[in-house]
């Protein structure tokens, strides 16, 4: 088995993650701008080969850790809606400050 850099990380599978990831990006700009025929490989679309590349990266990284499993999930969940509520404060904000659309 391999070893753990000082950090933790497996930089490898986060270029790995990264790079799955710009394949959903490309389809969804591909699609947006109609160009529907350049994601279209062998019968499946790039989007879907990312999706699926990026949770069987996340799984086999969630399932190798060291780390008990609810420091994991607690990390991860710290991690995960810090983020998401931070977005969704500027986003509101934005959206409140232009009046794009209403809400209430």
């Amino acid at each position: 088995m391999s070893t753990y850099p000082a950090s933790g990380r497996e930089h490898g599978f986060d270029l790995l993650r990264m790079l799955a990831a710009g394949l959903v990006f490309y389809q969804h700009g591909a699609t947006l701008t109609g160009h529907d025929d350049w994601v279209r490989v062998g019968g499946f679309t790039v989007g879907r080969f990312g999706t699926a590349s990026f949770f069987a990266l996340a799984g086999l990284l969630a399932g190798t850790t060291r780390r008990r499993p609810d420091v994991w999930l607690w990390d991860r969940l710290a991690g995960i809606y810090v983020a998401y509520w931070l977005t969704l404060l500027v986003t509101f904000a934005a959206v409140g400050l232009s009046g794009y659309k209403p809400f209430d």
